[in-house]
């Protein structure tokens, strides 16, 4: 009789406990979730799959430990992680493992945009983007419609429940555990492995290849229609002089002045040197970008001309936010007036 008893308090003592957890999962429709919990509580992200399958095939291969090339241990790579950076009422950002014992990844994915993937609401999560790329690991959610992070950092997911939690994260709050949810066939069979994701990035990568090429060659056909006589060099800058200089180039640093704009093909002007003093600046011969470096070494003293820089002489696949997208060609009208 008394293990009954024992028996029936055990039960109602587990009742109590079980509802007293709450189901972040319940009602979920098919899909990959995320469950990331945290010191603040508990939020769920709906990981777009089926859109960017080479994003939130990275960010599972982390979560479960798979990718042990990039990480130390195998283990989950995003477990007690700290949020690093927080804006209040605008960003917070997450994935560098400090003080976890890991080594933080330093590896880069190729860009992966889906146009129907912006930052258009709260909870939007995408990965940071630095100098030299999308970062392997590292991530940001929005708090707010963020629209001028589009193009710029790829979304894979949108924290779906749990908003009111994410709200109250602060820099340096723990993210206790990230895990996986799968529901549904199509779900549960998409299994990451290391093998999988190569599989996936090489695709991105030759995507964004053949996408580069097309988008480069009807930019420059639309360019030699406002400039004819367009030039290009060894190097893959285009140019064509609209008035001579005379004398001998500058040397590598050796101080100049020069008048330029700075244009998208679509007349964009992202930099102007009419605010200078005398509509004039000072700079030195061969500290500036790949493709205005090359092209200013070569100019001659009063000579004016214009120059068109692709993507891999400029900003790249980084771009330069928020004036210059990513893989944007750059023109620059420049006069070289004084060395």
């Amino acid at each position: 009789m008394r293990y009954i008893k024992y028996l029936l308090i055990s039960f109602i003592i587990l009742l109590f406990f079980t509802g007293c957890t709450k189901n972040y999962e319940k009602d979920l429709p098919p899909g990959i979730y995320a469950r990331m919990n945290t010191d603040k509580g508990t939020f769920i992200i709906e990981l777009e799959y089926k859109k960017v399958p080479m994003l939130v095939a990275n960010f599972i291969g982390l979560a479960e430990g798979i990718f042990t090339a990039a990480i130390e241990k195998d283990a989950g790579y995003y477990d007690n992680t700290r949020f690093f950076d927080v804006t209040d009422n605008a960003l917070i950002k997450g994935g560098k493992p400090w003080g976890t014992g890991k080594i933080e990844s330093h590896y880069y994915l190729p860009t992966n945009f889906n146009p129907g993937l912006l930052h258009d609401r709260e909870g939007a999560i995408s990965m940071l983007k630095t100098e030299s790329g999308i970062h392997g690991s590292q991530f940001s959610i929005t708090l707010k419609k963020m629209a001028w992070l589009d193009y710029n950092q790829p979304v894979f997911g949108y924290v779906i429940s749990g908003i009111e939690n994410l709200k109250t994260i602060r820099a340096g709050d723990i993210l206790r555990k990230a895990t996986i949810v799968r529901i549904g066939e199509e779900a549960v069979d998409f299994i990451v492995t290391p093998e999988y994701f190569n599989e996936l990035k090489n695709s991105v990568e030759k995507e964004n290849w053949e996408t580069a090429k097309t988008r480069n060659e009807e930019v420059i056909s639309q360019l030699k229609k406002r400039w004819p006589d367009l030039v290009q060099t060894r190097s893959g800058i285009y140019f064509t002089i609209l008035r001579q200089g005379a004398g001998l180039p500058p040397d590598m640093g050796t101080k100049i002045m020069v008048k330029y704009t700075g244009t998208l093909p679509d007349g964009t002007v992202f930099i102007d040197t009419a605010g200078e003093e005398g509509g004039v600046k000072k700079m030195i011969a061969g500290e500036a970008i790949k493709g205005l470096k090359e092209a200013l070494l070569t100019m001659r003293k009063g000579e004016q001309r214009i120059v068109v820089i692709p993507p891999e002489m400029g900003f790249g696949e980084a771009g330069l936010s928020p004036l210059i997208p990513p893989n944007a060609f750059l023109i620059f009208d420049i006069e070289l007036i004084d060395f």
